[in-house]
């Protein structure tokens, strides 16, 4: 069975932390582990600076759209 799904996660261009799932059954078998039809997950709670980059760079977005 392959090594799964790798992400590396980047909050406003800069890396922030990488996660790694494997999709296995007990027995072995594949599963489907989700489906992102909108939003992504950003895994942000194994960091444990995770969440505060991400609060961060969402609030840099916030402050640069706002006329």
């Amino acid at each position: 069975m392959g090594e799964g799904e790798r992400a590396l996660v980047f909050f406003a261009g800069t890396y922030s932390h990488a996660i790694r799932k494997v999709p296995l059954t007990e027995a072995g078998e594949a599963v489907l582990m989700e489906l992102e039809l909108i939003e992504p997950h950003l895994f942000p709670g194994p960091h444990p600076r995770g969440p505060d980059r991400l609060a961060l760079a969402v609030a840099a977005a916030a402050r640069e759209a706002t006329p």
